[in-house]
């Protein structure tokens, strides 16, 4: 595959990416803002919402590591291979923590048919376990961001020491990653930082995706390493 066609393939990954899991995680927002009677009532976009967190967003996760991974392993194998790893076990936490969302549907139902009268407590447990359905996912996001940090660092390393694309961009990207990694780690804590670490962050990203449509890769460092 080509610099141009191989970088064109990532950058439209990449904002393939954001388009899936932003659409996804604003639908089930919206549903869980509706409350458990009408999820059940109407429960499609919980599940379309779910279905382009945790599937289609994974899909393009994954191609876009595919897609680089050949040209990292020119430079570094181990780096590479690190970075790829990353990328699975980032994408796969994401896939969990989307698809405990589905628990919400026979949450949903339970809290539809709840038999107050029977149970008085019943109520107040279904509203504990939505509490720890949303929590998970919450937690499974942070952590899922956490290890995509440290992957892209080692991405902007690698695009930084290859040249890959121009350095401005790949300093950007390591700044962004790590700020974006002590913010993901600090919710795990119990520590906020809002939506600005996550915005330098993704700004990059776009940014990046934006060059590599236009440009491709530049691989001319790696073949001046190969051959010397």
């Amino acid at each position: 595959m080509s610099p141009l066609l191989s970088g064109r393939l990532f950058g439209i990954s990449f904002i393939c990416t954001f388009i899936a899991y932003g659409t996804g995680s604003g639908l089930v927002e919206h549903a869980l803002s509706q409350g458990l009677l009408l999820i059940n009532e109407d429960p499609s976009l919980l599940i379309v919402g779910v279905i382009l967190m945790a599937f289609v967003h994974s899909v393009f996760n994954l191609m876009l590591a595919v897609t680089v991974l050949p040209l990292l392993k020119r430079g570094n194998d181990i780096l590479a291979h690190a970075y790829f790893a990353a990328a699975i076990m980032a994408t796969t936490t994401l896939l969990i923590g989307a698809l405990s969302y589905l628990a919400l549907m026979p949450l949903s139902n339970a809290y539809l048919n709840a038999d107050l009268v029977a149970d008085p407590n019943q109520l107040a447990l279904i509203e504990a376990l939505e509490k720890m359905v949303t929590q998970t996912a919450f937690y499974a996001y942070h952590l899922g961001m956490a290890v995509w940090s440290m992957g892209g660092i080692l991405l902007a390393w690698g695009l930084w020491r290859w040249r890959l694309v121009p350095k401005a961009l790949s300093l950007w990207g390591l700044m962004g990653y790590f700020i974006f990694l002590i913010a993901s780690l600090g919710e795990l804590f119990g520590l906020s930082a809002g939506l600005y670490p996550a915005m330098v962050g993704g700004l990059f990203e776009i940014s990046l995706s934006i060059w590599l449509i236009i440009n491709g890769f530049n691989t001319y460092a790696l073949k001046s390493e190969s051959e010397g």
